[in-house]
């Protein structure tokens, strides 16, 4: 039995050169593009405007798309944050992501950086309401003992395939639950970028599912995400 919440590959090759680093305690990652804007002032400026009004417009709704600038210089930039966290602590995530971002990725045409409660990119590329699969993370948790509870991969598994099925349901395309496995609980969100379809969103979420039962350590819990959706399940509420 589940129990569940609902809030209601178009890159060039370049940007699949990449440079990827897990930072602190909390899961945050980041991805640059090798491709720099050194003395390009008008993109640099393109930039900060895209972070500042990405930073300004996302609390409210949890979700942000923006572009700046004319065809030579143009920014376009996304900010999302976790379906169920206050507006004052999405504004805060982004407001350290953006910072994060600008000292890990100094003068990069592109990059993306994900942290616990928000995920923040900008491309010269228009990437709007297309899945992006190359950029990608994961965190995998593989010291608990929920995993060994009789049957735990396959009401895992399970777990999984039902919160992918109630972000698909979801206008905020954002799903959280839980479910028993033995004695123990198992923890579980679910979310996409407002840009994409339904559809694109679902199949996003199935690859990350897939990903996750196929890695090695696809007996644990943990979390893995695309710069498009993440899925995430642990062993304690989060």
């Amino acid at each position: 039995m589940f129990s569940t919440k609902s809030a209601s590959a178009f890159y060039l090759l370049s940007f699949a050169v990449l440079f990827q680093a897990v930072l602190g305690a909390k899961p945050i990652q980041h991805q640059c593009s090798i491709i720099k804007f050194m003395g390009d002032k008008n993109y640099e400026s393109n930039v900060k405007q895209v972070t500042e009004l990405l930073v300004d417009q996302t609390p409210s709704t949890g979700f942000s798309k923006q572009s700046v600038g004319n065809p030579f210089a143009k920014v376009y930039g996304l900010s999302l944050c976790r379906g169920d966290i206050k507006a004052k602590d999405c504004k805060a995530c982004l407001v350290e992501a953006s910072k994060e971002i600008e000292s890990l990725c100094p003068k990069t045409r592109m990059a993306v950086i994900w942290s616990d409660n928000c995920m923040f990119k900008y491309s010269y590329l228009n990437f709007f309401g297309i899945v992006d699969y190359l950029n990608y993370y994961s965190n995998y948790n593989v010291y608990n003992k929920i995993k060994y509870e009789p049957g735990f991969t396959d009401s895992r598994n399970n777990f999984l395939d039902h919160l992918v099925d109630q972000v698909h349901k979801n206008l905020n395309m954002f799903a959280v639950g839980h479910t028993k496995v033995g004695k123990s609980k198992l923890y579980g969100m679910a979310q996409c970028t407002r840009d994409l379809s339904k559809s694109d969103c679902k199949h996003c979420l199935k690859s990350a599912v897939n990903k996750f039962k196929s890695s090695k350590n696809g007996k644990s819990t943990g979390w893995f995400g695309y710069g498009s959706c993440s899925i995430r399940c642990e062993a304690y509420p989060f």
